[in-house]
């Protein structure tokens, strides 16, 4: 096709694209509007997405994380229901055993990565979340 033709074409196009643009942008005028007064607009009364879902069975989740012997992320005492999971995540700077006494739970946790261990808190009263070898009780879960 000949450079001649080919803006030819373009032209056409163009002008076709140009005539267009006004259609298709015409409403045709406004809507009627209805007479007398509008009704009230109601909202629906949504439930929210958590009604009858049962939390039975999903972990509670601690999070942790330790820097030069410094605790952050989580409270000084963690209220945890009898007989629920518990998730520990703990992120340390110092390799170490993290262990949770009186359920003998324990991980090895490794520099810079993440460790996590998940129980059941089947017994009641106050439960240290400690590095094993310094010591350093990280939380205390008190189970009731």
């Amino acid at each position: 096709m000949a450079r001649a033709q080919r803006l030819a074409t373009w032209r056409h196009w163009s002008v076709a694209v140009l005539l267009m643009v006004p259609l298709l942008s015409c409403s045709g005028g406004s809507d009627p509007e209805p007479s007398g007064p509008r009704p009230p607009r109601s909202v629906p009364s949504l439930p929210s997405v958590a009604d009858g879902v049962s939390q039975l069975g999903v972990p509670q989740l601690v999070n942790l994380v330790v820097t030069n012997g410094v605790v952050t992320g989580v409270p000084d005492v963690v209220e945890v229901k009898i007989n629920a999971p518990v998730r520990l995540t703990v992120l340390s700077d110092t390799a170490a055993v993290l262990l949770v006494r009186g359920y003998d739970v324990r991980v090895q946790l490794t520099v810079g990565q993440p460790a996590q261990v998940e129980f059941l808190a089947g017994r009641t009263g106050d439960f240290d979340v400690v590095l094993e070898s310094s010591g350093l009780v990280l939380t205390t879960l008190q189970v009731s």
